[in-house]
């Protein structure tokens, strides 16, 4: 579930299944997101780190050096993604692998396990399904 979120923090990169629709809004250097189920995300920007905290109680530390972004997640798991242009292709430990593209206001992410998510700003509020 982690995995979206964490690429909206990137992006403009917090995760939820491919069905679910996820709301964020930017309130100062916080971007809060919550999906149809209630599930919240907080993240915040500190430098070049970015610190991801989830109402399951896990969380997430992000680090970008350059074009290289290294997430370690609470449970263990791991994610490193490159910036390519418009393009940001991500490995995560578990194997899954993600190519996001940016389109204007939309990013399209499309996983190596056949799933697909659509993210479009409006004003200071970020929409997923």
């Amino acid at each position: 579930m982690r995995t979206i979120f964490i690429t909206l923090a990137f992006l403009a990169t917090f995760s939820i299944e491919v069905h679910a629709q996820t709301n964020c809004q930017y309130i100062g250097n916080q971007r809060i997101c919550t999906d149809e189920y209630g599930n919240r995300s907080t993240t915040q920007q500190i430098g070049n780190q970015t610190v991801t905290n989830y109402s399951d109680g896990q969380s997430a530390t992000s680090q970008q050096i350059g074009n290289q972004t290294v997430t370690n997640y609470s449970d263990g798991q791991s994610a490193n993604s490159q910036q390519i242009g418009n393009q940001r292709i991500t490995n995560y430990s578990n194997g899954v692998s993600a190519t996001t593209q940016q389109i204007g206001n939309q990013t399209i992410t499309n996983y190596s396990d056949g799933r697909r998510v659509t993210c479009q700003n409006i004003g200071n509020q970020r929409i997923c399904n």
